[in-house]
């Protein structure tokens, strides 16, 4: 069975929710932060006096990226079989960049110290910005949790003798070893019995015939 398969699309799906969730919040954060106009609060209207983090940007960058390469691949692997966007070495490649994008995006997220100022709690970033933290977070153990397991089934398919894993569409994939249709045969035999010796019956040479007296 392709566990694999199994999981790719809901870690596809679950990844394309966290991409819209970190881009609307960051984006809404870029958006406040952003110039120097003013924000009002019950009325009260000053300026925010906060600067645009550096990890918006970032969390921007990386939901974009996620957006525009998981559902391509996932439309044209439903389209299209076997398509190169879905070979097993393309998805290792990028998706292994993607997580590092997000390890990125998180750890840039969670260091941020804006959130000490008061115009930042008063308008509202820093519960964004602890949004963006968690999302950001799912969205890389989701993805590196499918690296891994892509990675894995791949070298084991590898080591049982299928040389082709690494082009094959990481849908249809056989990572059970069989390559190009042919079967793995159990190539482990019972222990043999000891054969029984037959033990040879002994031949005699003839006795001499009757002796003749005269």
């Amino acid at each position: 069975m392709n566990y694999v398969g199994l999981v790719r699309y809901p870690v596809f799906g679950a990844l394309v929710l966290f991409s819209l969730i970190v881009l609307g919040l960051d984006g809404h954060i870029i958006s406040v932060t952003g110039g120097s106009h003013e924000v009002c609060i019950e009325g009260f209207c000053a300026n925010a006096g906060v600067s645009t983090p550096s990890f918006a940007g970032l969390g921007v960058a990386t939901a974009v990226l996620t957006l525009v390469s998981v559902i391509p691949i996932t439309i044209i692997d439903v389209l299209r079989k076997g398509a190169i966007t879905s070979f097993v070495a393309v998805e290792l490649g990028w998706f292994f960049f993607l997580w590092v994008m997000w390890l990125a995006t998180f750890g840039d997220t969670a260091g941020n110290t804006g959130c000490n100022s008061s115009a930042a709690n008063g308008i509202g970033i820093c519960s964004q910005v602890r949004a963006v933290e968690a999302f950001s977070f799912l969205a890389w153990f989701a993805l590196f949790a499918y690296w891994v397991l892509l990675l894995v089934f791949s070298f084991i398919a590898f080591s049982k003798g299928d040389t082709k894993i690494w082009v094959a569409s990481t849908r249809d994939a056989d990572f059970s070893g069989a390559a190009d249709g042919i079967p793995v045969y159990n190539t482990s035999y019972p222990p043999q019995q000891p054969m029984a010796q037959h033990q040879q019956p002994v031949q005699y040479p003839p006795t001499g015939g009757p002796v003749m007296t005269a």
